[in-house]
């Protein structure tokens, strides 16, 4: 072996160095592979004079080849030892860089040693070229004084040739149906391998959608906490806003009502007084003229005296007149900017209060109804995925291999049974306690078209006062006793349906109270009866466990079926704890103020509870299945609970979840009654 050079820190020595590493390499390695073709071993009476004739002529061509390749490696070597000649005679002339020195005398060295080689093979290569050629010409002579044996063997080698070509075809079919096999190996290891990722991911599924709808579960009841907590004070406050305006409104206008009448009274009084004073005017002149007629030749002072004296009063009389015009004039100045004043004010609250609060309410209820809608969209597509997985056909399979490993399995499947039936006869008591509840709930409901009613009253009250109020100013006329009736009557009308709104929202509030804490214990009872069973399905589980099994696979198979039962209630389980919490939204208007009612009942707006299967079962993203529920599981599914657990009670239980009766027909629990399908 050639010891390796030293290294230097010269870039170029080092580049240079790796170049002639990476050419020796390659001519050692081409020197290996050009080694001289053995001679072929005889086999007897099958191979002849021509076949070894071709054979000579063609170790004779690779030789040849062999030979020229060797000749222009030993070319290149000798321009390359020139190269490092010329590149070592410079460096010996600089005493400065003795590594450099030291390296090109190694690779002198290295190409001296390479060239030795190379010549040992050419000179190989030639001696085998001289004795092929020397073998061919003899086989060559040897074949043309042996025509006749020649002719001999043809038929033979026709006959070997065409038993060769039907053995090939046989081989070729053998070949294609191994193919066929490998390829269906290939698939079924693939099938494998999938099955196994898809119990993987369909763990890990698990996991996240538990976690997801736990989220979900927790926002859902922040929104519940959050609409519970402001929409009935804001309905409240406003209410009681609503309320104290009106009873304002109502003392205002009965006290100007007073004031009108008391107006009118005296307007009617001066109008009388006037004409009366008109009317004794008049006679008093008619008098003065009588009189003033004979006096004319023999005044009298007493008359001039009582004449000086009704002139007098006269003047009093219309300073009087004048007087009253006055005030009457000042009265009618008073009201008016009295009524500016109400008329301001009642628009002021009528727009930046009531207004403002019901529209700002109403974009925070529309945009609650639209984190509600949203969630609701996500648990459905949770849901839908969660329903579209299956791994039935591996569930069969397995359930198959246990029943050979557990011939007595009747137990469990028979307290699985009664578990049904129990679930079957406590399923209807509980509809009807939801219709109730719904009975409930609808009773206290307030339509939108109320509302409305209200606001259109209050627009048309608004709309006649400013119409009574143009007319006062144009053309300064005073109410009439029928416009101010049918004003009062109409404010009479809005403070009552205010009071029956107010009333109808404080009922509605306890019996959604009431409701909610129904349904907070039957939630509470359910939490427990689904403790029971997840308290006796571990208890299987770990019996299940302890069997002892040769198959460390076949230890796993049983605990399958159990988390499917398992996972399939904790399902049902979260699915009615939406229904229930969707109910609890009852109490708190999820529609806006916009459409056809202003609070809806929740019972309207929730969504029917999914059946437990679907008999086509639709595949999710990434293939994940999804595992049989408990109650879909066939009989020898079944059959696989009972002999792990031979002394084990079932405790009663009810299971809220879609499931299959004796019949085999699916019972859909909704919001309102359920359907059997």
């Amino acid at each position: 072996m050639d010891a390796e050079p030293s290294v230097s820190r010269d870039p170029r020595v080092s580049s240079r160095l790796q170049n002639s590493l990476s050419v020796r390499s390659n001519s050692q390695e081409q020197l290996r592979s050009c080694s001289v073709p053995s001679p072929h071993p005889s086999t007897g009476s099958q191979e002849t004079t021509s076949d070894h004739f071709i054979r000579g002529i063609s170790d004779l061509v690779q030789t040849a080849v062999f030979a020229a390749t060797s000749r222009s490696e030993r070319e290149r070597l000798h321009k390359k030892r020139g190269t490092t000649d010329e590149l070592l005679s410079k460096a010996r002339g600089h005493s400065g860089f003795p590594s450099t020195v030291e390296f090109f005398q190694k690779a002198k060295h290295d190409e001296d040693v390479d060239l030795v080689r190379i010549e040992k093979k050419i000179k190989e290569y030639e001696s085998n070229y001289q004795r092929l050629e020397s073998e061919l010409r003899a086989r060559w002579l040897a074949s043309a004084s042996q025509p006749s044996k020649v002719k001999e063997k043809i038929p033979q080698l026709q006959q070997d040739v065409h038993l060769a070509n039907t053995r090939i075809s046989s081989l070729q079919s053998d070949v294609a149906k191994l193919q066929s096999l490998e390829k269906e190996v290939d698939i079924l290891h693939g099938t494998i391998s999938a099955h196994q990722k898809s119990f993987a991911s369909y763990t890990n599924s698990l996991g996240v959608q538990d976690r997801v709808l736990k989220d979900n579960s927790n926002k859902i009841e922040q929104l519940e906490r959050d609409i519970k907590n402001n929409a009935f004070d804001t309905l409240e406050t406003l209410s009681s806003e609503c309320k104290s305006m009106a009873d304002e409104s109502k003392q205002n206008i009965a006290a100007w009502g007073e004031k009108i009448e008391l107006l009118w009274q005296a307007r009617h009084a001066y109008s009388t007084f006037s004409d009366k004073i008109h009317g004794n005017m008049e006679a008093y002149q008619q008098k003065l003229e009588d009189l003033s007629k004979p006096q004319t030749a023999d005044p009298n002072p007493k008359l001039a005296s009582s004449i000086q004296a009704l002139s007098d009063r006269l003047g009093e009389l219309e300073k009087v007149l004048s007087i009253k015009d006055d005030l009457q004039f000042a009265e009618m100045e008073d009201i008016k900017k009295s009524l500016e004043e109400f008329k301001t004010s009642n628009e002021q609250i009528s727009k930046s209060s009531i207004e403002g609060k019901v529209n700002t309410m109403h974009l925070h209820m529309q945009h609650m109804r639209q984190n509600i809608h949203s969630v609701n969209t996500g648990l459905r597509s949770l849901e839908s995925r969660y329903n579209s997985l299956s791994t039935e056909p591996i569930v069969k399979q397995m359930v198959a291999a246990m029943q050979e490993m557990y011939p007595s399995v009747d137990y469990l499947s028979a307290g699985l049974e009664m578990q049904t039936r129990r679930v079957n006869q406590q399923l209807p008591p509980l509809q009807h306690k939801v219709q109730q509840l719904e009975a409930q709930v609808q009773g206290s409901i307030i339509t939108h078209n109320e509302l409305t009613q209200l606001q259109s009253e209050r627009n048309d009250l608004s709309q006649s006062v400013g119409s009574l109020w143009e007319r006062l100013n144009t053309q300064a006329q005073w109410l009439n006793q029928e416009e101010f009736n049918t004003i009062k009557s109409n404010l009479g009308q809005l403070a009552g349906i205010s009071n029956t709104v107010v009333d109808e929202l404080k009922s509605k509030k306890a019996a959604d109270e009431k409701f909610l804490q129904e349904l907070a214990i039957e939630r509470n009872s359910f939490q427990g009866q689904l403790s029971m069973l997840r308290d006796t399905i571990a208890r299987l589980d770990t019996q299940l466990t302890q069997k002892p099994l040769g198959n460390d696979k076949a230890i796993q198979s049983p605990a399958l079926p159990i988390e499917n039962l398992e996972t399939s209630i904790k399902d049902h389980h979260q699915q009615l704890r939406e229904q229930i919490q969707e109910f609890t939204e009852t109490g708190e208007p999820t529609e806006p103020l916009a459409n056809e009612r202003g609070v809806t009942s929740a019972l309207e707006t929730s969504d029917t509870v999914q059946e437990c299967n679907t008999d086509n079962p639709i595949p999710s993203q990434g293939g994940r299945v999804k595992r049989p529920h408990a109650s879909t599981l066939s009989d020898d599914e079944k059959s696989l609970f009972v002999d792990s657990a031979p002394s084990l009670a079932v405790p009663e239980i009810v299971v809220p979840c879609a499931i299959r009766n004796q019949n085999n027909k699916r019972i859909r629990i909704t919001s309102g009654d359920a359907d059997i399908n």
